[in-house]
């Protein structure tokens, strides 16, 4: 019997950095939630766009955000990690200065960059009006850092290999999309989110459904009994799936759902 449901949002449901969900989805996850069954939105967004991405569910569902830096609960906090602030200083510079990267900082509030993330603020602020904020300096909103997101026009590898080695003791740092990763808190997993609703729930591994499609979803799906990863993802991603589903243009996901629903 499914008691738990777990769903990544970016690639998996909606398109990458968009807005432009199916509106089914925001009424399935209405109807299972209904029905008895709990569903956590696992995404490396702000926990606010996720709300304005499925406005029915946002006070139901259990809201894990920032690659699971952050857990929320009908606006009551569960987990919440933050970054040290002077290794956020330094990160800011070296991907800005060196690295030649764009950045996105989570707090509390929201997301803030600069105005020289040119692509983040036109392709991905701009569909986050009420959450993200372009401002002169971000280091003015060092307090409560939960997550750094960065986007560079090189392999991703090239720019993470040297800061996993270099922060091993203190960070996480996941690729999330084809020119996108992550930066978080040692540990830091949308897995171990999904390992505490399982317990603070008494739900089994066995009883959780996970849908994903990126590398920061292998841990969130190898915490689920059925594991659905959508057809574009990389092989590496497939080998922890269960089942291979459609993409996210074809509604792989939504389909499961609504078997789920009238299951």
């Amino acid at each position: 019997m499914v008691k738990l449901i777990v769903s990544d949002l970016d690639g998996t449901i909606v398109p990458e950095g968009t807005f432009d969900i199916n509106p089914e989805y925001d009424k399935v996850f209405s109807k299972l939630i209904d029905k008895g069954i709990n569903v956590i939105l696992a995404s490396g967004r702000h926990a606010n766009n996720i709300r304005k991405l499925l406005p029915s569910v946002k006070d139901k569902a259990y809201i894990l955000s920032d690659t699971g830096a952050t857990l929320l609960y009908n606006d009551k906090a569960l987990i919440k990690h933050y970054l040290n602030k002077e290794t956020v200083s330094y990160l800011l510079d070296y991907l800005h200065d060196e690295a030649g990267c764009e950045v996105a900082l989570s707090n509390d509030i929201g997301y803030y960059t600069e105005h020289r993330d040119k692509y983040i603020n036109e392709n991905v602020f701009s569909n986050v009006d009420e959450v993200g904020y372009i401002v002169d300096d971000v280091k003015a909103y060092l307090k409560d850092v939960t997550k750094l997101t960065v986007m560079t026009k090189d392999p991703v590898d090239t720019i993470t290999a040297p800061l996993k080695e270099k922060y091993k003791n203190e960070l996480s740092i996941m690729q999330s999309g084809s020119i996108w990763f992550d930066i978080t808190k040692l540990g830091v997993t949308k897995g171990e989110g999904v390992k505490y609703v399982q317990q603070l729930l008494n739900i089994k591994k066995e009883e959780t459904v996970g849908f994903g499609n990126s590398e920061n979803d292998i841990p969130l799906l190898n915490e689920c009994g059925t594991a659905y990863v959508v057809a574009d993802s990389s092989e590496n991603v497939k080998k922890h799936a269960t089942e291979i589903v459609s993409d996210v243009y074809n509604d792989g996901p939504l389909i499961e759902l609504k078997k789920l629903l009238n299951a």
